[in-house]
């Protein structure tokens, strides 16, 4: 059985008392237990190892809410280890760029971070990072693309154990950053996870930088798998990312600047929603029908090319 001791706990007191229920098995039989064993066999036979497996995965999972255990037989994969860093990146002839990103997995590779300094260069007047559904675990990744913003010197995130010990602390990797950052908006959504939110919750912190849309997942945790019996490996949280300067975004999650919803229903119904509603551009800001024709009808693209044209006429002389 794995010895979970070395990655302390998550939350305080009630994980620790997880964690030794855990590893100490000769406590399930307290007289407590066994009374509790006693009343649930006098409706029908108890099974015990149903019970035992229950109460361990219930363990497991104040320790980490997503642990699971998977049999040694199955593939153990790395999440969105299949999806490329970028769906689709363009420039648009507003000198605006948007970078649709797939996920910060192991295939994220030197030849798309290159993409996406070419497609930087020079410094457009605004940018769109699209992290909506985006997900991966590869932190190198997320340092790279960090580094096309930030300089090599900015501390952008920790790992910390679940005693709240510094285990690392993560730096932007410079690729020749633009000398000024742009104006940047950041899309995100429920889906946004893993690394793709803890880059969106890097670059909420840095002014310059808007979010839009809806809350990102709220699961900070680095997962990893250990053995943990003769037929199944433990998959469960060792280490969980902080930003600098920022709070843990366990477990609301990153909270964008605007929220905005799709949801026509609450419209149609005139239920008051405390989230924006969506809204064509203004006459006066449709940029001509190839940038209209390219958003089409994503609200929240939309919004987010409708603020980065008014803040570049802002600064028209």
């Amino acid at each position: 059985m794995a010895d979970l001791r070395p990655y302390g706990t998550m939350r305080g007191a009630i994980r620790r008392l997880a964690v030794a229920l855990l590893l100490l098995p000769a406590l399930a039989g307290a007289a407590p237990l066994d009374a509790i064993f006693r009343t649930l066999e006098t409706y029908g036979p108890l099974n015990t190892q149903r019970v035992e497996r229950a109460a361990l995965v219930a363990a497991l999972q104040a320790i980490d809410p997503h642990a699971t255990l998977v049999p040694k037989s199955r593939p153990h994969p790395a999440p969105d280890a299949d999806v490329p860093l970028l769906h689709h990146h363009e420039r648009w002839p507003e000198d605006i760029v948007w970078l649709q990103f797939g996920g910060l997995s192991t295939t994220a590779s030197n030849e798309a971070i290159t993409a996406m300094r070419d497609v930087l260069e020079p410094t457009p007047t605004g940018v769109i990072l699209d992290l909506r559904k985006a997900g991966g675990d590869n932190l190198d990744a997320l340092d790279a693309v960090c580094g096309l913003f930030f300089t090599n010197d900015t501390a952008i995130y920790q790992l910390r154990d679940g005693y709240a010990n510094v285990v690392t602390t993560h730096f932007a990797r410079a690729n020749s950053p633009p000398p000024t950052l742009p104006p940047v908006m950041l899309l995100i959504d429920g889906d946004t996870r893993g690394a793709s939110e803890a880059l969106a919750a890097v670059f909420k912190r840095h002014p310059g930088v808007m979010l839009l849309g809806a809350p990102t997942r709220g699961d900070s945790a680095q997962r990893v798998f250990l053995p943990f019996s003769n037929n199944e490996d433990l998959y469960i949280g060792t280490s969980w990312i902080v930003p600098i300067e920022s709070a843990d975004y366990f477990p609301n999650g990153v909270i964008p600047h605007i929220p905005i919803t799709t949801n026509i229903s609450a419209i149609a119904t005139n239920t008051p929603s405390p989230m924006i509603a969506p809204a064509p551009l203004s006459t006066n800001a449709l940029p001509g029908p190839s940038l209209a024709e390219r958003i089409g009808d994503d609200v929240v693209l939309r919004r987010a090319a409708d603020i980065l044209l008014g803040l570049h006429a802002l600064r028209q002389p």
